[in-house]
């Protein structure tokens, strides 16, 4: 039994599982059947089409199941690229990278 049943609750579920949205990957029969076992299935609109489709997958799955469901969007504007910036975190990360491989030679040495 799960002690902490504020999720579940809130949520209407049997269960404190959640489907991810997985924009474009998940599919209603995935997201109805987590939602017959219990949990929350999920569908993600956001790769899925045009706005014209997005009723047409809710409501296909709304009628594979009676149980509370999660439709989820992406809400945000686009970041914009910035090439200087993103190089510059990967020679940082690279540089964590070999730091930390270059600790665990070290290490193995003793």
């Amino acid at each position: 039994m799960w002690p902490d049943r504020r999720l579940i609750d809130v949520l209407q579920i049997e269960h404190p599982i959640l489907l991810s949205p997985m924009a474009g990957f998940g599919t209603v029969d995935l997201a109805a059947a987590v939602c017959n076992a219990g949990g929350l299935g999920s569908i993600g609109c956001a790769c899925d089409g045009t706005p014209r489709s997005r009723p047409r997958r809710s409501g296909a799955l709304r009628g594979l199941t009676d149980k509370p469901i999660n439709i989820n969007f992406f809400c945000h504007v686009q970041a914009k690229t910035a090439t200087d910036r993103e190089e510059a975190w990967r020679r940082r990360l690279l540089l964590i990278i070999v730091s930390s491989a270059l600790i665990r030679r070290f290490r193995r040495r003793g």
